[in-house]
């Protein structure tokens, strides 16, 4: 098993942070503001909204802004596929 440095989680950012780049310029509807603060949205207010909720559910329009989240956030994931290398632990 191979565990993660530091170095490994610095490039996989800096991997992540490039693909939410070149999302941003194939969808110019969103400003760099908009797709970060749903990407915050997504990573830590929506957690925290279900978790405070007994039972834990998700609203109608939480799953549609997740949805949309999806939607922007799917292309950076492809893009960061391609380029495997970057995730190569040797």
């Amino acid at each position: 098993m191979t565990l993660l440095t530091a170095k490994d989680v610095e490039r996989f950012l800096s991997a992540y942070t490039q693909a939410l780049d070149s999302r941003l310029e194939q969808h110019r509807s969103k400003t760099t503001t908009d797709l970060l603060e749903l990407d915050s949205w997504r990573l830590w207010t929506l957690r925290d909204a279900i978790r405070s909720r007994n039972p834990s559910f998700m609203t109608k329009p939480e799953l549609e802004k997740l949805m949309d989240c999806k939607l922007y956030f799917l292309q950076p994931c492809r893009l960061l596929a391609d380029h495997e290398e970057a995730f190569d632990l040797v």
